[in-house]
């Protein structure tokens, strides 16, 4: 995958390769870890969307294989008798 975006260069081991940092505002990048931590495990949907800004390579496949990126069914309501 780095070898696609370019910048990539080789080391003395076939299978390692150095890529070049990419530029991004860390104040920004900070805020957006903390606002996921504090939705991780409560709002699954806003989850996604930041993990999107984070990551704008993301390509959401997880949303239809991972569970916690699916929504929850509602409860059904049970019928005594």
């Amino acid at each position: 995958m780095l070898n696609s975006e370019g910048g990539c260069h080789k080391t003395s081991h076939e299978l390692i390769y150095i890529g070049n940092p990419i530029p991004f505002n860390e104040e920004t990048f900070i805020s957006d870890l903390a606002e996921l931590r504090m939705v991780t495990g409560k709002d699954n949907e806003k989850m996604i969307e930041i993990i999107r800004r984070l990551v704008p390579t993301y390509s959401g496949h997880a949303e239809k294989t991972d569970l916690l990126a699916q929504r929850p069914e509602p409860e059904r309501k049970q019928e005594n008798g």
